[in-house]
């Protein structure tokens, strides 16, 4: 069997993973538009969030994630009477697949939850704990981390992205609506399979239409009609 001498390029390659934080905001805390140079993996492990990424806003819930894009400003802001707790992993992909998963919510299994837990697992040998305002702790690398702990920890995290790549509707900044050759009963099939895939979990509007990269009102019309 001939094989390529030429190693494939990875689909996804997580090069550094700089920060892994569980924050514990309390209610009616904010900030507003944080700039980052490197992707940022929120994850709501409990309660509700706002989370605006530039113009657009998501309203998560318990195991809703977002993947904030390189170079975006971004917003959280907690209301009365929540106290979530958000998982936030900052890491620098290059890939041009990681933006198919970037800037949209996502409804993790409890098998990617699972899978989170192993990346937090895994970190916890070799990360500096630290206690801040409004935070349940904070983790930065050692610097005497060992190249083969590193290595693994991102490769935990290579392989939970990529279990997004295939299960989750491209989306290209060219075509507005990926889903507008679909005719509208072929679209509200998709949706129902969709809400019927996920009833457990509490999907609001702004969530199901930023899934299907769609506004709300053409989301409700589709309905109403």
């Amino acid at each position: 069997m001939e094989t390529n001498s030429e190693e494939r390029e990875k689909l996804i390659n997580v090069k550094k993973i700089s920060n892994i934080s569980m924050l514990e905001y309390s209610n009616y805390f904010t900030f507003e538009n944080r700039k980052i140079d490197e992707q940022q993996l929120i994850c709501v492990y409990r309660g509700k969030s706002d989370i605006i990424i530039e113009d657009k806003r998501f309203s998560m819930t318990e195991a809703h994630m977002v993947i904030v894009p390189e170079g975006s400003g971004y917003t959280v802001k907690i209301n009365k009477n929540d106290n979530p707790i958000l998982l936030i992993i900052s890491f620098q992909c290059s890939n041009n697949e990681i933006l198919s998963i970037c800037g949209r919510s996502i409804f993790l299994s409890s098998e990617n939850i699972a899978a989170l837990n192993e990346i937090l697992l895994a970190s916890n040998n070799f990360i500096n704990p630290s206690n801040v305002s409004y935070q349940y702790y904070d983790m930065s690398l050692h610097n005497h981390i060992s190249t083969l702990k590193y290595q693994i920890l991102r490769n935990k995290l290579e392989l939970f992205l990529l279990d997004f790549i295939d299960t989750l509707p491209s989306i290209s900044d060219n075509v507005k609506n990926p889903y507008q050759t679909f005719s509208k009963q072929k679209l509200i099939s998709s949706i129902n399979s969709f809400l019927k895939d996920n009833i457990d979990k509490n999907i609001t509007l702004d969530e199901l239409s930023a899934y299907f990269n769609m506004s709300t009102s053409y989301m409700s019309s589709i309905y109403r009609n």
